[in-house]
């Protein structure tokens, strides 16, 4: 207790004195440097501002102390461009402009005193058309199966485009708009996640949306046999006769267990290309097979060779 009365015995003259001191000083006149807010103002909804200008100016106000405190540290004032006379580009001197257009200097003006703008002495600005346009998206994920499982569908993005807006010379270009990467491991079952969108441009770019859905399918991984698949003969000459034993194989097919489910024969194609295969003195052959670009593979083709018989008419 002894302590703290000492402290206030010491502090309260010492508050005394700093605030009759403040009074003093906040009453005297000075002039002072602060920095100032620029912001643009483009009214027209087909133009935009495809150029950095700087954020801030050095701005020299004068006033009394007090004023000037509270302009630099409660209420700032700001500096206002209006751009939408400006057709495509313009150097603009911000001296020449404010004192032509000195109500675009927003001040406390019963207060304090606007003088000059320090820096920037000038700004260039640069307008383009402001276009929207619809950009793919692009999902940037690493996605690493359990083992005995398989992805049966692509990175399917919900929604799979987005509205970008900014600068037609910015826009256009633009091949899509892409996600942050994500990375899964041990993946089973089926996937769908939210994933942010990578703003390309986010000074001059803005997209209808913050990030999309993304979905995978994944299946585990089984066989399916096929029976009586027919061997197609083709691109044979007109005066040859070509047959082949047996006419009919069977096959297994591997890949996602539903998607197997729905594949039907008639989607898989067993051939022998006379003009592509043939060869001289050569009775076996192993047929080319073609099987939906969903399944993974096929093996055990039975018989694994076929017998060619060659007749001229």
């Amino acid at each position: 207790m002894a302590v703290l009365q000492r402290i206030l015995q010491w502090f309260i003259p010492f508050l005394a004195a700093f605030l009759i001191w403040l009074m003093i000083v906040s009453a005297k006149t000075y002039t002072i440097i602060i920095d100032t807010p620029i912001e643009i103002y483009e009214p027209r909804p087909d133009k935009i501002l495809k150029n950095e200008v700087p954020g801030s100016g050095k701005v020299m106000f004068r006033g009394s102390g007090r004023q000037l405190m509270i302009s630099k540290y409660i209420d700032p004032p700001k500096l206002i461009l209006d751009v939408s006379s400006i057709s495509r580009r313009y150097r603009i001197n911000l001296n020449e402009y404010f004192e032509k257009y000195d109500n675009r200097v927003v001040y406390p003006r019963n207060s304090i005193e606007y003088l000059e703008v320090v820096y920037p002495e000038s700004v260039n600005v640069v307008i383009d058309e402001k276009v929207t346009m619809e950009k793919s998206v692009k999902v940037n994920a690493l996605i690493q199966n359990r083992p005995g499982y398989i992805m049966t569908s692509g990175l399917l993005a919900d929604p799979r485009v987005v509205q970008v807006t900014g600068p037609r010379s910015f826009v256009a270009p633009l091949k899509g708009i892409e996600t942050v990467g994500v990375n899964f491991t041990d993946v089973s079952v089926n996937l769908q996640k939210s994933v942010r969108l990578v703003n390309p441009n986010p000074g001059f770019i803005t997209l209808d949306r913050e990030q999309v859905e993304f979905s995978v399918k994944v299946e585990g991984i089984g066989e399916r046999r096929i029976t009586d698949l027919p061997v197609q003969v083709v691109n044979v000459p007109g005066d040859l006769e070509v047959k082949v034993v047996p006419d009919k194989v069977a096959l297994s097919l591997v890949g996602g267990n539903d998607i197997l489910q729905t594949v039907d024969p008639s989607e898989i194609t067993v051939k022998f290309d006379y003009a592509g295969q043939w060869v001289p003195n050569t009775f076996y052959y192993l047929p080319e097979i073609e099987t939906p670009v969903t399944v993974m593979e096929w093996k055990t083709l039975s018989p694994d060779k076929i017998e060619v018989i060659i007749v001229r008419k």
